[in-house]
Order: C-alpha cells, then structure tokens, then sequence
C-alpha cells in the first residue's frame, strides 16, 4: 500500500497513514467483528459479515495480514481449519472505533444510547458489547485512565464493576453526574455499606444479557424523572439485591436497612402525591 505524502504535520501524516490502512471497504468491519466475536473461522465471519463474498474475505483477511492488524492460525491440517484473531495491534484499534462510535453519537444524529461498560476483564466488555450491540453503543474502558479518556456527554448510563484498576466506586457518581446514571456492579456478597454507595442501580455478577438489558432500559426510563422516584428506584434496586443475599431475621436487625425501609416508604408517599 503506497504511502501518501501530503504536506502536514508529522501527526497529521501519520493520522492519514492510519486512515489508509483501513480504509479498504471491508476493513474496518472485519476488524470490529473479529473485536467484538474473539477468534473466529472464516465460515463464521462470513456468516457475521452480510453482503461479503468468500473470494473478497479472503483478500480483505489477507490485506490484513500483510498489516500485521489480524493473525492467521491452523488450529487444524486435516480436515483443514484456521481461525483468524486481532494482533496486538489490532486489538489497540478497539479505543478508537470507541472514539468513532462517540463521534457518530454526538454528531451524525443518532438516538441510540450509549453505554459506558467498565470493568477490569475485557473477555466481559467484549461480552457486555456483543449483547448490547443491537440497541446500543457500547463504549468500553479497563482502567481509570481508559474511563476518564472515554466519558463524556454523550454518555447515558455508566456500567462500572467495584474492582476496575484505579477506579473508587463510592466516587464515580460524583464523576459523572448529572450527565449520566451508574449502574454498579458488585462481584460479592453485598455488604450493607452498599447502601452508602451513590449509585442509580446495582446488580451482582454474574449478570446475563436479558438481566443487562434490563437494568439498562430501567435507568433509561428514568431519564427526566423526579429526584424522588428516581431515589426510590436507587433504594429499591438496593433492597433487591440485600434481600436476595441475606435472611429476613439478619434484614430486621440490622439498623441500615431499616432505615433504607423507611425512607422508602417516606418517597413512596411523596411520589403518590
């Protein structure tokens, strides 16, 4: 692939160097099939990719190669069988079809909610991302820094696990709002210091997709609603999840909990008034 020379910066140039490596037609949806799929077979990207014809996989698998952005393993010689994966270099290419996909969102007119997944484990931000990828845009960050570099306005509901590298939970409500609504995601038997945690849900793993959808689209509903209902929906996903882990002889003598009860039954008035 010829180098073109143009007149900028050396940043610039090397931003157009990038652009040319992916800009055959195929390309780039390869790559984030193969991101969001893991190591797959060429049957099963052809399956993944519609409109795509064997004979223009195999040159766009091949261009790919020579790129060092996807790696070709026989995993076995007879009956013949490969698997295609991301190199590390291509795997690098994930943070910036995340700043693609905030791009489009803030300015080629989507209404398609966005979704910050943060969690230490990329096997599961690939996962979540797959599962949400039909109504969704899943932006997704492993560490503070992937987290601060990839929140912004455009963000709707922040999915953070307790255990991400560098990340406080009990201070990421303060770091997103009232731009966003964060879902917590606890990975243990809940303690009751959860309940001092500012959070507009909380769900233990692990989750599965309906489960995910499913808090998503309650935080989403909210969106607009009183400060009363959307704490009582706090309260209640808090409740929830202690009641699921605990017996209701431990629930009643604990003076946490009680409290959470009656300020429960404080916002159920309120709201019915």
């Amino acid at each position: 692939m010829g180098r073109q020379e143009v007149d900028v910066s050396p940043d610039r140039q090397a931003a157009l160097d990038a652009v040319a490596v992916l800009s055959g037609k195929w390309h780039p949806t390869v790559l984030i099939v193969l991101a969001d799929r893991g190591p797959s077979g060429f049957n099963e990207l052809l399956e993944s990719v519609p409109g795509i014809s064997g004979k223009v996989l195999t040159e766009t698998l091949t261009a790919l190669e020579d790129v060092d952005l996807v790696d070709r393993t026989v995993v076995s010689e007879s009956p013949l069988r490969v698997e295609y994966a991301l190199t590390p270099a291509g795997e690098d290419l994930d943070a910036v079809f995340d700043v693609l996909a905030s791009w489009a969102n803030r300015h080629l007119g989507s209404v398609v909610p966005t979704v910050l997944v943060a969690d230490g484990d990329r096997r599961l931000t690939e996962m979540y991302g797959r599962w949400l990828d039909a109504s969704y845009i899943a932006v997704r960050a492993h560490n503070d820094e992937e987290f601060e570099a990839r929140f912004g306005d455009e963000i709707d509901v922040v999915l953070v696990a307790e255990s991400v590298p560098g990340i406080a939970p009990e201070r990421i409500a303060e770091r997103v709002r009232p731009t966003a609504q964060v879902v917590l995601v606890v990975e243990e038997r809940p303690g009751f210091d959860i309940l001092a945690v500012e959070c507009d849900g909380v769900v233990r793993k692990p989750l599965v997709r309906e489960q995910l959808r499913s808090v998503l689209e309650e935080q989403l509903s909210r969106r607009g609603a009183s400060e009363a209902v959307r704490e009582y929906g706090t309260l209640a996903a808090k409740r929830s999840l202690l009641e699921s882990h605990y017996s209701p002889e431990t629930l009643a003598g604990n003076d946490t909990y009680e409290t959470l009860c009656s300020r429960m039954d404080a916002l159920e008035d309120r709201i019915e008034d």
